[in-house]
């Protein structure tokens, strides 16, 4: 596997799971969504091949974007028997993702756990059953870098500040405590005085102040919101203290909006990103946050496909799908989704479609 193969990996018919549930978990409901929010909900479902991404440009099923979707939906409560075909459907093709033989991907592994756990499966009834026990083994346990999820891997290390916070979720559903305490500090050291994470973990302590001035500790709005997940999660499970550093990467978040709504990633305002941020800023109970969540979404709906949108356009069978970014948008009207561009829209709409549910659930 290729380093550029490592960096995609790290980015859903009704069928009978073969995955065994938690015991007590109970099936999972449907919830209301925004109009809005179901449109990309069921575009992405029309985008499964048996549950799965398939990327026809360079012909691979893509794991990592197929979790997004899955964590997407968890996250609305929607298509409960979509849900169990995904988690089914990734089982066998979990050995490629997480790395086989020698190579083992923290990052990965703390992807995969987190999607299934929520899905309410054991991490010993799925795959090969030892997918908890290798991350455990990829945690760092002493020095400057106790704490840290690395990969152990020919290509190097990939693991970085967002797959650290997958790590700390899996941690914490599993209910690990010994490996989520030191993963979380590990995690809150990539947060700076400001509010922020950083994306990568680079600089002389391993922590997000040292490397400040350097040009290694640059914010990132997609590692903040992913971060704070990650926070959440821990705090979930009981670990104490993480108030204030949840408060402060949203109340980052906020000041990073733009007056249009949009959230900057990789140098471009992009639905992505802007999905993200609208995610955990929705989830706050302080009215600011989630007047920014709210403000996200209608920026966002700017960029989804409506009937009237589409109309006399290639896109016109495409209702739901979010692009990019405006020039994303208007060369869909122009050449619609190809092979070429479908990889995009796909992973826009994954994230965007949680983010749109805030023209619902930020007014409450």
């Amino acid at each position: 596997m290729t380093p550029f193969s490592r960096r995609v990996l790290l980015g859903l018919t009704s069928i009978a799971t073969s995955a065994t549930m938690v015991a007590g978990t109970v099936a999972p409901a449907t919830a209301a969504v925004s109009p809005q929010s179901k449109a990309a909900v069921d575009w992405v479902a029309r985008e499964l091949d048996n549950g799965i991404v398939h990327n026809d440009q360079f012909d691979f099923d893509d794991i990592g974007l197929t979790l997004d979707v899955l964590l997407g939906y968890q996250e609305l409560k929607v298509r409960p028997a979509v849900r169990k075909q995904i988690v089914d459907a990734v089982e066998p093709l979990a050995g490629s993702y997480v790395g086989t033989g020698k190579e083992s991907y923290a990052a990965q592994l703390g992807k995969l756990l987190t999607a299934v756990q929520q899905a309410g499966v054991r991490p010993s009834q799925y795959g090969s059953g030892k997918y908890l026990k290798r991350l455990q083994d990829r945690i760092r346990v002493k020095g400057k870098q106790a704490g840290r999820a690395v990969d152990r891997s020919q290509y190097g290390n990939f693991t970085k500040t967002i797959g650290q916070s997958y790590v700390v979720q899996a941690f914490a559903l599993a209910g690990r405590g010994k490996y989520l305490r030191p993963t979380t500090a590990f995690l809150l050291k990539q947060q700076c005085k400001a509010g922020f994470f950083r994306e990568d973990v680079v600089s002389s302590d391993f922590t997000c102040q040292a490397g400040r001035g350097k040009g290694q500790s640059a914010p990132s709005v997609d590692a903040t919101a992913i971060a704070v997940m990650g926070l959440e999660a821990a705090r979930r499970a009981g670990v104490k203290g993480l108030g204030d550093d949840i408060r402060d990467a949203r109340n980052w978040l906020v000041k990073r909006q733009r007056p249009n709504g949009a959230f900057v990633g990789n140098g471009v305002a992009n639905t992505n990103t802007t999905g993200l941020a609208a995610w955990v800023l929705a989830d706050s109970k302080q009215k600011p946050h989630r007047r920014a969540a709210l403000k996200a979404a209608r920026w966002i709906r700017g960029h989804q496909v409506t009937a009237a949108k589409a109309d006399g356009t290639p896109l016109a069978g495409d209702t739901g799908a979010v692009a990019y970014d405006a020039a994303a948008f208007q060369a869909g009207r122009t050449d619609g989704i190809v092979a070429e561009t479908a990889d995009q829209w796909r992973r826009a709409t994954a994230q965007a479609m949680v983010g749109l549910d805030a023209l619902r659930t930020a007014r409450r």
